[in-house]
């Protein structure tokens, strides 16, 4: 809106400062609800094939600097009140929420009205029928623009009080001796899916060690994956740990280590998938970055399938260099991530296959999570002339693409 042409505020009577205001915010709601439209857009289209991300709220905390949990709202509020497309077919997918977003889109509710529909809906039993469902949420919906929040929020628990189904009689049956049990699944993706149930005392040791290793979900983090992605992350070092863990079973004397086998054709090719140890597949660009690592070995074959001999190249970064990492970077080198030394991989710049050469003039330390976001986004780093990291962002996030360095961990630069 152009401020130029709008009347001074000074002159406008009650009844006109009442009436611009109310529809100063009936405009701002309406971009809101435009701008949910375009989160859904992007949603539909896949973040990570558009612009590298794992995830929409990771992408909108770099693309509009606000915190994580303000993402993850406007992702959450997007995906209901929007309708959605199948990735597979394109047949249209409607909202969940369709009347809320009927009246979210004409400005007629607030953020507060909408969460509290979709806090409702969450907490519907699951026996509760689709139709059911959805006359509940038009009910909800339609009375959001007559009361304030608070009202609505008595009614919704209301409603929810009458659709929820009868308590079951409990039995008095005595309790199953605790066990620990695992499921495993195998994705389509190629991903493998666990389930875990832990006793007690397994459940307080796992919780123990990995909130030690999970970083909190602050506003001041800038390391902006979701819970779930970094208690995942967290199991994954646990694992890589545990595999470098002397006490464990060695082959023959030789320490429990994965094999990538591939040729440098297929490591170099933008698509495609490499074969990993175990009957997997990963892709080629997942594969770059595993060769960072120091935990799979790397079997590079000829056009005959014959393995090459690699023992003039030095794959990863050797103890001492490790420890100058540690004293130049402090960390994982990205801006804004905290993540200490020890939790972070030693990434070559200009990648090894490429000769890069494993020396401290290439090579940045990086965090699981950033180090893959180097390697599947348009992030770009460098070696600056003063021999520290620096990043360039992309240009969704940047047009003007201006370098950034990770001030996290400069105390200095604390006043």
């Amino acid at each position: 809106m152009d401020t130029t042409d709008a009347p001074e505020t000074w002159r406008l009577s009650p009844s006109e400062l009442a009436a611009a205001l109310r529809e100063e915010i009936r405009i701002s709601r309406v971009a809101e609800a435009r701008a949910g439209a375009l989160i859904a857009e992007i949603e539909t289209r896949g973040i990570k094939a558009m612009y590298g991300y794992h995830t929409t709220a990771t992408f909108l905390m770099h693309l509009l600097n606000i915190s994580r949990s303000e993402a993850n709202q406007r992702v959450r509020r997007a995906r209901a009140l929007n309708p959605a497309r199948g990735r597979e077919d394109g047949n249209p997918i409607p909202a969940a929420a369709p009347t809320t977003g009927a009246a979210a889109s004409e400005g007629a509710i607030s953020d507060n009205h909408i969460d509290v529909i979709l806090n409702a809906l969450k907490k519907a039993p699951p026996s509760v029928a689709p139709k059911e469902r959805e006359s509940g949420e038009k009910v909800l919906g339609d009375l959001a623009r007559e009361v304030d929040p608070v009202t609505l929020a008595k009614a919704a628990a209301a409603l929810l009080t009458n659709l929820g189904p009868d308590r079951p009689v409990p039995h008095d049956t005595p309790p199953k001796e605790p066990t620990n049990e695992a499921r495993r699944r195998l994705r389509a993706d190629g991903r493998v899916e666990w389930t875990l149930t832990l006793t007690g005392v397994a459940a307080a040791q796992a919780e123990l060690y990995t909130s030690e290793r999970t970083p909190p979900a602050t506003d001041d983090e800038t390391d902006t994956r979701s819970h779930a992605e970094k208690l995942g992350d967290t199991w994954a070092e646990v694992i890589s740990h545990a595999i470098g863990d002397p006490e464990l079973p060695s082959n023959d004397g030789i320490p429990l280590q994965l094999t990538l086998t591939t040729t440098i054709s297929e490591l170099l090719a933008e698509s495609g998938t490499v074969p990993l140890e175990g009957g997997r597949n990963i892709t080629a660009r997942e594969a770059r970055r595993v060769c960072c690592e120091a935990d799979v070995y790397v079997a590079i074959l000829s056009g005959t399938d014959v393995p090459l001999d690699l023992s003039r190249l030095q794959r990863y970064a050797s103890p001492g260099q490790r420890r100058a990492l540690a004293l130049r970077d402090q960390g994982c080198a990205f801006p804004g991530c905290r993540r200490t030394p020890r939790d972070c991989d030693a990434h070559h710049v200009i990648h090894w296959l490429n000769d890069g050469e494993t020396k401290l003039e290439n090579l940045c330390l990086l965090c699981p999570h950033h180090h893959q976001l180097i390697h599947t986004s348009p992030w770009e780093v460098h070696i600056a002339d003063d021999g520290k990291p620096t990043f360039t962002p992309p240009d969704d996030l940047d047009p003007q693409r201006r370098p950034q360095r990770n001030t996290a961990h400069d105390t200095s630069a604390v006043t």
